[in-house]
């Protein structure tokens, strides 16, 4: 099996050493997710920005009782589906929705990533092309799985 590689710039984290990451386009983002509503029926109920914490983009899609949350990473365009959390929640907790993977995969300017991705155990990731400063912080935060590293809270 081929290891799962992980892009420098995933954790969020750079050092002195590197270039600042370039932010990813929240525009884009919310052109995806308001497309995505519209095509399920569905409305954006809101887009959250990164701050410090967490590194990623959330925008909350909901129809009548439904909900999900399309995460988008910072800096790199990668996407993921999720439990809206609640407020003050820092867990993310990935869930599969193919009628909004099969749209966001239409729409075509992010990739989602797949539940096997996402819970690949992250000794079976590449983490090679990582920075100094992103292993440091892997090393501090110990996440368990690519999800974990990719769509975090760390500060």
């Amino acid at each position: 099996m081929d290891r799962y590689r992980l892009p420098r710039g995933v954790t969020g984290f750079w050092g002195v050493e590197s270039a600042s990451l370039p932010d990813g386009d929240r525009k884009e983002f919310a052109r995806v997710c308001h497309a995505a509503a519209r095509w399920l029926d569905a409305r954006v109920e809101g887009i959250a920005s990164p701050g410090v914490t967490p590194n990623f983009y959330t925008a909350v899609i909901v129809r009548g009782e439904w909900r999900v949350a399309i995460l988008a990473h910072r800096h790199l365009a990668l996407l993921a589906l999720a439990v809206p959390p609640a407020k003050g929640e820092m867990e993310v907790r990935f869930v599969e929705e193919p009628e909004v993977a099969a749209v966001v995969a239409e729409l075509g300017s992010f990739r989602l990533m797949s539940m096997e991705e996402l819970r690949t155990p992250l000794d079976q990731a590449d983490l090679s092309a990582l920075a100094e400063a992103e292993l440091a912080q892997v090393a501090y935060w110990k996440p368990h799985t690519v999800g974990e590293l990719v769509f975090n809270y760390w500060d």
